[in-house]
């Protein structure tokens, strides 16, 4: 059986850029409501979409994000590294791991 968790509970908020943010990236706040690439902090969402000066994030809901593929299923403190991908960390925040896909590098997490 096939399963999906696209859309479940999702909502997103629309922040400040200082730069045109891909669609996918993982991003932290920066400054006051704004958003910049998340390397080596706590991430707060996926950037869905932008411009040069602004971010739709995705703050709630499911997303699949690059990670270390050793990531482990199920609640785990998380924080990005210096790549922006998802890896496993002490000081990071509790999320849930729903899966990881060890071939590409990425995991669908609970936001």
């Amino acid at each position: 059986m096939d399963i999906s968790f696209n859309g479940f509970g999702s909502n997103a908020l629309t922040f400040l850029a200082n730069e045109k943010i891909p669609a996918g990236t993982l991003v932290g706040l920066i400054d006051n409501g704004t958003v910049g690439p998340c390397e080596n902090s706590i991430p707060l969402g996926q950037v869905l979409n932008g411009t040069d000066t602004h971010a739709c994030v995705c703050v709630r809901g499911v997303i699949t994000a690059p990670c270390d593929p050793s990531l482990p299923v199920g609640p785990v403190c998380l924080a990005c590294d210096s790549h922006g991908a998802l890896c496993e960390a002490e000081n990071g925040v509790m999320k849930y791991v729903l899966s990881v896909d060890t071939d590409n590098s990425t995991a669908e997490i609970l936001l």
